[in-house]
C-alpha cells in the first residue's frame, strides 16, 4: 500500500527538498543518465539545496514509498514515475 504525501508544520523545507530531488532525477532520466547519489548531491548543491548522501538516500526512499520513484539495484539507477512527474507540478503549485 502506497503512502500519501502529507506535510506537517515546519515541513516547507522538506517540500523544497522533494521538489529539487525529483526535478534533478527527472533531468537525469530525460538524458538517459544513471543517476548516482553523488551526482544528485552535486546537482542539488548548484540549486542551493545542500543534502548529505544519507539525506538523499532517505528522501529517495520516502519518494519511492510514495510511488514517485522506482529505485533499481546496481547501475540501472532510479527512474521517475508518472506520479513523480505529477508530484513536481503539485509541489510547484
Amino acid at each position: 500500500m502506497k503512502k500519501e504525501l502529507c506535510f506537517h508544520r515546519g515541513s516547507e523545507r522538506r517540500k523544497k527538498e522533494y521538489l529539487a530531488l525529483l526535478t534533478a532525477i527527472k533531468v537525469l532520466f530525460a538524458q538517459n543518465k544513471n543517476d548516482s547519489r553523488q551526482e544528485l548531491k552535486e546537482m542539488l548543491n548548484e540549486t542551493r539545496h545542500t543534502l548529505s548522501l544519507h539525506q538523499i538516500r532517505t528522501r529517495m526512499k520516502e519518494l519511492e514509498d510514495l510511488g514517485c520513484l522506482v529505485i533499481h539495484k546496481g547501475r540501472k539507477g532510479t527512474e521517475i514515475t508518472e506520479k513523480g512527474i505529477e508530484m513536481i507540478d503539485q509541489l510547484k503549485g
